[in-house]
């Protein structure tokens, strides 16, 4: 709901500085002289807030991460391979360069959509949808992949395990929460 407020917040922004501002050629003039040789392409030149709201949709790569992990743990059924990831380097290898197979349709729209095409087709299909799938994508099939294709450590483990690494244990020599210090060592006497 926070990551919504905020697109909407920074659409809002955008939408009122388009508004009210106008690039002043000296900026344009300046760009050109400082950019003599590269590539600058019109939208940046015409209106770098434009530019930068292209890349503020970026930000929907992190939503993707988010409800990729959510998927994966709830619906895939590999939440209790915790290790999946402690193989050899040669397995290792092998899962990386399989499991981003299926990202490949994910990121078409990158190399078939240009920058130069109409101003929304860039944001929705480049700058939103692509990080968007790829890191949903990534985040909610891949360990499953894996283990069907025989490329993960398959040793179960509890939830339970992974507190070790989430609750700080000590502040300044004291004890901070016996109830996790307690979970954490029947786990690790199983």
């Amino acid at each position: 709901m926070m990551t919504l407020a905020l697109i909407l917040i920074g659409t809002m922004v955008h939408i009122h500085t388009l508004d009210t501002f106008k690039v002043p050629q000296l900026w344009k003039d300046n760009v050109m002289k400082n950019c003599e040789g590269k590539n600058i392409d019109r939208l940046t030149l015409d209106s770098p807030e434009q530019a930068n709201f292209q890349k503020f949709y970026l930000g929907f790569s992190i939503l993707g991460l988010y409800l990729g992990v959510i998927y994966e743990q709830k619906f895939m059924g590999t939440a209790q391979y915790i290790d999946f990831q402690d193989t050899d380097f040669i397995t290792t290898v092998k899962r990386l360069i399989l499991c981003q197979l299926p990202m490949v349709p994910c990121a078409l729209p990158m190399i078939l959509v240009k920058k130069t095409s109409s101003y929304w087709m860039v944001i929705i299909f480049r700058t939103f949808l692509t990080p968007f799938m790829c890191f949903f994508v990534q985040y909610a099939f891949t360990k499953y992949i894996a283990i069907k294709l025989g490329l993960a450590n398959t040793r179960k483990g509890e939830t339970t395990d992974l507190l070790v690494y989430m609750v700080p244990l000590t502040k300044a020599g004291k004890v901070q929460n016996k109830e996790a210090i307690n979970l954490i060592s029947e786990g690790t006497q199983k």
